[in-house]
């Protein structure tokens, strides 16, 4: 059997001496900049939401700016029974993980499923969208969302 060396994959760069952004908000760091966080969700503040058209929810930002993520923002959500978020929409794709329970979504054409632990939501840019919990138990869910803040400097 022959030796056969790995394929060449184009000039190796130290990490250090990279500097630029790729798709979809990675970015190569120098070894002095933040760029692993470890958090336990435990340890981070949930706060209970008091806006227009949201009832009985709580909301834990489990990774955003504060973290030096400038790109993207994950999100903790709990809904309690009888609770909802607003009926809205954003000027940009996200996505969703049911953590624990089942929950309602509603759809842009008031079309309403029911969505359990274990699934994963792929919401396109500005498709509005609510989530309700008409059940016993609380129903909580990962949202990983653009940097609203982000968008505004990029344009």
């Amino acid at each position: 059997m022959k030796n056969r060396t790995a394929p060449n994959f184009g000039p190796q760069f130290p990490r250090e001496r990279i500097d630029r952004s790729w798709p979809f908000g990675i970015k190569w760091t120098t070894s002095e900049e933040k760029n692993l966080i470890i958090k336990n969700d435990a340890d981070v503040r949930e706060d209970y939401l008091e806006e227009e058209g949201i009832n009985n929810v709580l909301r834990r930002v489990l990774i955003g700016p504060e973290d030096g993520s400038e790109s993207i923002i994950m999100r903790y959500f709990k809904v309690l029974p009888g609770g909802n978020t607003p009926f809205h929409n954003h000027d940009f794709e996200h996505v969703v993980k049911v953590e624990k329970g089942k929950g309602v979504v509603i759809k842009e054409d008031k079309e309403e499923t029911v969505i359990t632990e274990g699934q994963s939501l792929f919401i396109g840019k500005k498709e509005k969208h609510q989530f309700k919990n008409p059940f016993k138990s609380t129903f909580e869910f990962i949202c990983i969302i653009l940097n609203p803040e982000q968008k505004a400097h990029e344009k």
